[in-house]
């Protein structure tokens, strides 16, 4: 049977026709793709401006603090030589080490940091797997801080802000709550304690090996002297 020219016309119209649209179609959603990487990523820049504002406010409240801190110290000096018995210095003792537990002392000592951040993989290069998967997320940093703990770790630290036994960790959109303050990546986890203990526990984790798999930029280093700030009341969140 033979096929008229101007069927075959139409056929060729038609090809052509489904090729360029399914071009278009891919153009717009690359471009759309493009905005929203542009949008968060804008976002991202007023959340770090907002983060670096909080930061200044943050020093300078440490400062009074530091101050208020040694006032007491001198009143502990004053009434430690007052205490004949010896019963002050049982209390304060006890005291230093339930703040010691309770976070509330900054700490010094050996240790290991762990840094994460989000993929820079080009979304082009990840394939049909979901974008969420290429990011940091509350979860994996509560899974880091499990396995440390794990490890032995004394004290623990996410991007300066110290972590208790109340401490939440909780996702919000591009940041992370940490004791109700917001933070962003990259996450620096610091840990004090048996530093080659707590680098092997990570090394041997599963949460490792699933971030390295979305090619999540992560880097373990060993610390010989880590410093883990004391955590500082929180008003707003009550904690």
């Amino acid at each position: 049977m033979k096929i008229s020219k101007n069927v075959f016309l139409v056929f060729l119209i038609v090809l052509i026709f489904g090729i360029v649209a399914g071009l278009q179609i891919k153009t717009i959603q690359e471009r759309d793709s493009d905005n929203s990487l542009a949008k968060v990523q804008s976002k991202k820049n007023e959340i770090v401006q907002l983060i670096n504002d909080e930061k200044k406010i943050s020093l300078k409240l440490k400062g009074q603090i530091s101050s208020l801190e040694k006032e007491n110290l001198n009143l502990y000096t004053t009434y430690s030589e007052m205490d004949k018995n010896g019963v002050f210095a049982l209390l304060n003792n006890k005291l230093k080490n339930a703040l010691l537990f309770a976070g509330m002392k900054q700490v010094t000592g050996s240790g290991i940091s762990v840094t994460i951040d989000d993929s820079s993989l080009p979304p082009k290069d990840r394939g049909d797997s979901n974008s969420s998967w290429f990011i940091v997320h509350n979860k994996d940093v509560i899974s880091i801080i499990n396995e440390l703990r794990k490890g032995g770790a004394e004290a623990i630290s996410i991007n300066g802000e110290r972590v208790i036994s109340t401490s939440a960790i909780v996702c919000a959109g591009p940041t992370i709550m940490i004791n109700n303050k917001k933070y962003i990546t990259p996450f620096e986890i610091k840990s004090i304690g048996n530093s080659q203990v707590l680098y092997d526990t990570i090394m041997n984790s599963k949460i490792i090996r699933d971030l390295k798999d979305f090619s999540l930029p992560i880097t373990i280093r060993i610390l010989d002297n880590v410093t883990i700030d004391a955590y500082v009341l929180n008003k707003e969140s009550g904690v």
